[in-house]
């Protein structure tokens, strides 16, 4: 089960995600359509415990996404259409980040 409440997500004064909110059952299948920065890739970060949210609340299977986001990546996988090189990392830091997720 999934339930999100009024997920709020800033990136430097720009808004990516305004008060979303959805509940799905386990079973549920569900799409997630929209033009280029709609915040699709947001919201899955955020539901996959890469990013928290600026505000709101999120619960996958009763873990609440930001008070145990541990506890959620130890039960949850999430694989990005692509892995992009973060122009910012060192080598290092991006096998660290990657190693962590």
């Amino acid at each position: 089960m999934i339930t999100a409440a009024n997920i709020v997500k800033k990136f430097d004064g720009f808004t990516a995600l305004d008060g979303v909110s959805f509940a799905f059952e386990d079973g549920e299948i569900f799409g997630i359509i929209g033009h280029n920065g709609a915040g699709k890739t947001t919201l899955l970060k955020i539901v996959s415990g890469l990013i928290a949210p600026t505000a709101g609340s999120l619960l996958v299977n009763d873990i609440d996404v930001v008070a145990d986001p541990l506890a959620l990546k130890a039960m949850l996988g999430y694989l990005p259409e692509e892995s992009r090189l973060y122009e910012t990392m060192t080598a290092e830091n991006y096998l660290a980040f990657f190693g962590e997720i």
